[in-house]
């Protein structure tokens, strides 16, 4: 066991107590934390061309502040960014190096200012949740830790901030020294020029560590699909490990991981995904964190079943732009001492701030935080199913309008613009995007179109919205990474049957039936061999 590693896990976690007792006081004091950090944030904007249109806002209270400000979306903000990135000025905060995209509705990306603020915000959050996960399994003290990267599809990779690529780089420089110290991964493969060889490095590290004791990823579908890629490439990654050397030219830059032991267990493995084997490969796992709520509840249960010794942990809600709730003390509370939050009820639009939530309410998120994005609405929709001390909890529901069967975060807009382009170039009825979870398979889009059928046109139809939907940042990530299958098309004259028969099989009422962009399905709902 290397004590070095032991060490600064035991440095890291005491350092993190400061952190878990501020949480733990404003668990109990939620409104004169949020009425500070909304203070905090108005202060900060002094200085950028929007306090300057506004220079009101230092002094106001809630009150004010939600009077003046409306509600805002990435649209309302997209111009301050994109002057603010490309001219280096101080537009809607303080200038910063770090812009982190992500998915828009309407455009295919967003990027978002990572300021030190925003950093620090984010960092509150951070500590009190790794405090608590050491609280609730103690042997992660020991072993390598495997935190997942801020994956960027290749064509990114070049225009970005290295640091966009690098969760490490959301910590403090102390933590940021002690926990590199534990890492599995280096750093510095977050600098390889392809997600490919991104890939083949980070399964390269993780079978040469037998220590492995904690694995923290967003989807535990990508979990599963490196899992799938270790075993499909078991026999690289073997004389990888035996010769301690890279056969890959992007990935010469990093030292090669060396493990006899490890190249043995793998040159031996049939190549299925069972416990047996992973329990051979990584004795010491301990700890698995992924999202397990909404889509992602099948494939959670999928990780699991491969590591039943291990405590599985679902993740809080956190998005590129913010963080809403946490892990900790095994609730889902509001992230407080992080932003400032105000919540929209679905069904009436009214805004409410965070201490006046109460259990039962189904609510949208409003964020102002160190960004520079003031009452920014998110698209997810949460349940308030109970209290930690006077902090609400909240259960994620899943995205409003949105389909996000592993992270690709699909929109209606997105939908609109595919099916109008499509029907444009091949002058076809489409009538919606359907996405396919595939019942413990690889999930898919599917676009469905009216018309006579042309097994030929749909497979031009089919080749032309894979190009399009891959112009979606986290669509074209999702496919890098083996998450999602080829998109498929069919056209047939039964296609509005189809749509039919699917929403009555949800339960919808014919008589009021919409056919939507955007379509979420368990299966197809017809024999595609039969159209």
């Amino acid at each position: 066991m290397n004590m070095l590693t032991t060490l600064c896990h035991h440095l890291a976690y005491i350092f993190n107590y400061k952190g878990y007792l501020n949480f733990v006081y404003s668990l109990k004091n939620i409104k004169e934390t949020q009425g500070r950090k909304l203070k905090q944030l108005l202060h900060m904007s002094e200085g950028t061309q929007f306090f300057k249109d506004h220079p009101y806002m230092a002094n106001m209270d809630y009150e004010d502040f939600a009077k003046k400000f409306p509600l805002t979306n990435y649209e309302n903000w997209a111009e301050k960014i994109n002057r603010q990135k490309e001219n280096q000025i101080s537009e809607i905060s303080k200038i910063c190096d770090r812009y982190q995209p992500t998915s828009g509705s309407t455009s295919h990306v967003k990027w978002i200012p990572y300021t030190e603020a925003l950093l620090f915000e984010f960092d509150q959050a951070i500590s009190p949740w790794i405090y608590d996960i050491v609280q609730t399994e103690k042997k992660v003290l020991k072993g390598k830790h495997y935190w997942s990267l801020s994956w960027l599809p290749t064509h990114l990779r070049d225009q970005v901030n290295i640091n966009a690529n690098d969760d490490l780089a959301l910590l403090p420089l102390w933590k940021r020294i002690f926990m590199s110290q534990t890492m599995a991964i280096p750093q510095k493969l977050s600098l390889a020029p392809s997600s490919e060889s991104a890939i083949l490095g980070t399964i390269a590290y993780l079978v040469s560590h037998a220590d492995l004791s904690l694995i923290s990823v967003w989807s535990p579908t990508f979990a599963l699909n490196m899992l799938n890629e270790m075993a499909l490439k078991k026999d690289t990654l073997s004389l990888i490990l035996s010769k301690g050397k890279w056969n890959n030219d992007e990935l010469s830059f990093l030292p090669c991981p060396m493990s006899k032991k490890q190249s043995d267990i793998l040159k031996s493995w049939d190549g299925k995904l069972e416990e047996i084997f992973f329990r051979e490969l990584w004795p010491d796992m301990k700890f698995i964190s992924a999202w397990d709520t909404s889509t992602s509840k099948i494939w959670a249960q999928e990780l699991q079943k491969l590591f039943p010794s291990a405590t599985f942990q679902g993740k809080g809600l956190w998005a590129t732009e913010c963080v809403v709730t946490i892990p900790f003390q095994n609730k889902y509370p509001l992230a407080v001492n992080s932003h400032f939050y105000e919540f929209a009820d679905i069904e009436s639009n009214k805004v409410y701030p965070s201490w006046n939530l109460e259990k039962g309410m189904i609510v949208k998120p409003v964020v102002s935080t160190g960004s520079g994005l003031y009452r920014y609405v998110m698209k997810d929709r949460l349940e308030v199913y109970d209290f930690l001390f006077k902090t609400p909890c909240l259960r994620f529901l899943g995205r409003i309008g949105d389909v996000d069967m592993v992270g690709e975060k699909m929109s209606p807009e997105m939908a609109i613009n595919i099916l109008s382009q499509v029907n444009q170039k091949f002058n076809v009825k489409t009538l919606t995007l359907m996405a396919v979870t595939n019942q413990g398979k690889k999930p898919y889009y599917y676009l469905l179109c009216e018309g006579r059928k042309d097994n030929n046109l749909s497979v031009k139809l089919a080749k032309y919205s894979e190009e399009i939907l891959s112009k979606a940042f986290h669509y074209k990530l999702a496919r890098e990474l083996n998450q999602l299958g080829k998109a498929r098309s069919i056209i047939t004259p039964n296609a509005r049957q189809i749509y039919q028969d699917l929403a009555v099989k949800k339960g919808m009422i014919l008589g009021n039936l919409k056919i939507e962009p955007l379509t979420l399905c368990e299966d197809l709902p017809f024999d595609n061999n039969d159209q």
